[in-house]
């Protein structure tokens, strides 16, 4: 089930950031706080907000990497572009994209589960191939249209980006 918000309302997420709770089973690690963070992202969320300081060193590292890539690789795509939500993905995998006007897509990919192959439609012709911001290599193109991986592992998550063709004219993947 999908909850929706107007654009005109800013949505903030204020992921766990912090350890040693007795309300929480477990602390959270890095990878999970990144996790989180992009679903959030993927969802809507304007601005991030980590509950409570101080954190673990883990989590203040993976927090600050990330940041650097939000605020560089994907600063156009989330403050100038239109969001495009991906066809859904079967599976346990959440998957958001968002073009800008020279022809590029980024696309957030967080899966919540270990997953065989997963293929993501992104409904655009691909010029080249993927480059890896944040998580691990092992994404390619099939098809021209579509993202593929042979395997994810839970919590795992990524930021890509893609040169996307917005005319349809038919080009090879580089």
């Amino acid at each position: 089930r999908q909850i929706s918000f107007s654009p005109s309302k800013p949505v903030w997420s204020v992921p766990q950031g912090f350890p040693g709770q007795d309300f929480w089973q477990k602390d959270p690690k890095g990878e999970e706080w990144v996790a989180m963070t992009l679903l959030a992202v993927n969802h809507g969320a304007k601005g991030i907000v980590s509950w409570l300081w101080p954190s673990t060193q883990e989590i203040e590292e993976a927090s600050g990497r990330l940041a650097g890539v939000i605020m560089g690789a994907g600063r156009k795509f989330l403050l100038e572009a239109e969001k495009r939500k991906i066809v859904p993905v079967e599976g346990e995998v959440n998957a958001a994209g968002w073009e800008n006007t020279d022809g590029e897509m980024l696309v957030i990919i967080v899966a919540y589960r270990d997953e065989g192959k997963v293929v993501l439609d992104l409904g655009l012709l691909v010029q080249s191939g993927v480059t890896v911001k944040w998580g691990s290599r092992g994404w390619g193109v099939e098809g021209n249209r579509q993202l593929i991986r042979d395997e994810v592992k839970g919590i795992e998550s990524w930021v890509l980006v893609l040169k996307v063709d917005k005319m349809g004219e038919e080009r090879a993947v580089g």
